[in-house]
């Protein structure tokens, strides 16, 4: 039964009981909850989808024993392993989830879901633990708030962009849900927009065109590159007013900007132009299938003639544990999800977050620098 309308229907305060379709572990969110079930049997572990995505390879020991506790949970309780094929959100979003269905997990980004209408119900370990044994759980209808989007987009400007511009309108989410309707991007573009929007503190998205009173509205053809940050999303500024500042780390992939059409347009951006050797860049794959989609349109091959540093799906330096790390002198201009202190190590270096046109440009140039039209 589709329990969405439900959500959508309820009263903020309302209290709901959920149970999800799925419920989703990974070694970077959800690596202890193997430990928390213990013996206990799973009422359906079909539901159940363990993913190895947020150190792959893995760089230390510690993490190491985190993610053996996981493939070993999986294997010997029958759920289905998703070990180094990508990050989770896009490997649900290809191959798993169907509209109308809720999810269950402990990441960060829970709003991308709703670009396909499905519930994100981010949990705490405990929690989740809890709801797996239970196959429910127990909520408060959130808050709804209303955005609009009216217009199209127009090049060089992407739907990284509106989401950053987004996340200026919005300002703090945290606990409500975020309705998006009216001009909504397609296919990837839509992905990106809605992946973004947890970053203002919302759990979870929905695309819902029956909202009359908006509490906010962007118009897309306004909409130029944008960057946020430093190290917070709610600095938004476009991309052209901060050629001043140089970069030495451009990150473009992960469940952000990893799809084969942000990677297009990041290989657009070369032409035949080497990045500056003072800036490691770093492109990485949101999942198996768009890597080999990408060495088959030869973009690989493009990225690595500029002088970029090619890595494996899977979160790469947006997770920071072992790839792309940075210190305190460090500027980091990220295609990624995440801008925040010391997400790229232990050092706390600036982060600012664009699309991957822009980190592309960038990393050419050796500053914050939009890519032309």
């Amino acid at each position: 039964m589709n329990t969405i309308p439900t959500v959508l229907e309820a009263a903020p305060g309302t209290a709901l009981t959920l149970k999800p379709d799925y419920f989703v572990l990974t070694d970077g969110t959800a690596k202890t909850v193997p430990s928390l079930l213990g013996d206990r049997a799973l009422p359906d572990a079909s539901k159940v989808k363990v993913f190895i995505d947020h150190e792959t390879p893995c760089g230390s020991e510690a993490h190491a024993e985190w993610q053996k506790q996981l493939i070993r949970f999986a294997t010997e309780r029958g759920c289905e392993l998703f070990n180094g094929y990508g990050t989770n959100y896009q490997l649900m979003l290809e191959k798993v989830v169907k509209p109308g269905q809720v999810v269950a997990h402990c990441g960060d980004y829970g709003s991308v879901y709703g670009a396909c209408g499905v519930l994100a119900v981010k949990l705490s370990p405990e929690a989740l633990a809890e709801a797996i044994l239970n196959g429910e759980i127990s909520m408060s209808a959130p808050e709804k708030l209303h955005l609009r989007l009216e217009g199209a987009l127009k090049a060089p400007s992407c739907a990284k962009d509106a989401a950053i511009a987004a996340l200026g309108l919005l300002g703090d989410t945290t606990g409500k849900l975020v309705l998006v309707s009216g001009d909504v991007p397609e296919g990837s573009e839509k992905l990106a927009f809605f992946q973004l929007l947890s970053l203002s503190g919302c759990d979870a998205a929905l695309e819902e065109d029956s909202c009359d009173w908006p509490t906010a509205v962007l118009k897309l053809d306004e909409v130029v590159p944008m960057v946020a940050g430093p190290n917070d999303f709610r600095l938004t500024v476009p991309a052209a007013e901060l050629k001043e500042i140089p970069v030495t780390s451009v990150f473009i992939g992960g469940c952000s900007q990893g799809r084969i059409e942000d990677l297009r347009a990041a290989a657009a951006v070369i032409k035949g132009r080497k990045v500056q050797r003072k800036v490691r860049t770093l492109v990485a794959f949101a999942s198996t299938d768009v890597y080999i989609q990408a060495a088959n349109e030869g973009l690989i091959a493009q990225f690595m003639d500029a002088g970029a540093l090619v890595m494996n799906q899977g979160c790469s330096a947006c997770y920071a544990h072992s790839q792309g790390l940075v210190d305190a002198k460090d500027t980091v201009l990220s295609a990624g999800s995440r801008a925040c202190p010391n997400c790229n190590g232990e050092g706390d270096a600036p982060t600012m977050l664009c699309s991957a046109a822009t980190a592309m440009e960038s990393a050419i140039a050796g500053y914050v620098c939009p890519a032309a039209n």
